[in-house]
């Protein structure tokens, strides 16, 4: 079961993968209202294992300490954006590198390391669906004028990891609506 919660003031999609099997799940990218996220939790009585984090910026990140205070799960997120969670008092339990892969119940995501809007940005690959923060939007890419951004980065990134992928593969972003890999190579100026 995949759910999306748009939180906070930037309407950040906030995702809730689960394994129907086992009743756990992963919540990638809890950004706000962190009460709600905790409310469908219970509603779903779901077992979340992992909080993840596709980069450090607060939007994507706010809620992470209350989901975790709920549930006990524990907090993923690439080693380049450590810096930016402990701003806000946030400690990572585990560093994400390429390739690695985080599994709960039947889900496996795989680690796709795609610095350039920021350091430690990472999209996240599951079976045909590509998590893929503020790195890959529909028509564009993330902001790269923040500190740690990279336009040169980001579109390395896009092109050599991502662009790589098969072409149905569905774009979930770290905002607004989904697309495909095949999409993106025919609209996007960035990935061609």
């Amino acid at each position: 079961m995949l759910i999306t919660l748009k939180v906070g003031s930037l309407a950040t999609n906030c995702y809730i993968l689960s394994d129907d099997s086992t009743r756990k799940c992963v919540i990638i990218d809890p950004g706000d209202e962190s009460k709600r996220i905790i409310k469908k939790l219970k509603e779903l009585g779901l077992v979340v294992e992992y909080i993840i984090n596709t980069h450090g910026h607060p939007d994507h990140i706010f809620g992470d300490n209350d989901v975790k205070e709920f549930t006990s799960a524990k907090i993923l997120a690439h080693k380049n954006d450590a810096t930016m969670l402990e701003l806000i008092d946030i400690k990572i339990d585990r560093f994400l590198e390429e390739d690695d892969v985080v599994e709960t119940g039947k889900i496996k995501l795989k680690v796709i390391h795609t610095p350039g809007h920021t350091p430690g940005g990472i999209c996240l690959l599951y079976d045909d669906i590509l998590f893929t923060g503020d790195t890959l939007f529909c028509g564009t890419v993330g902001r790269t004028d923040l500190p740690g951004g990279s336009e040169e980065q980001i579109i390395s990134s896009v092109k050599n990891k991502l662009m790589i992928l098969p072409g149905k593969v569905k774009i979930l972003p770290g905002h607004e609506d989904a697309c495909t890999i095949e999409g993106e190579k025919l609209h996007n100026p960035y990935c061609r």
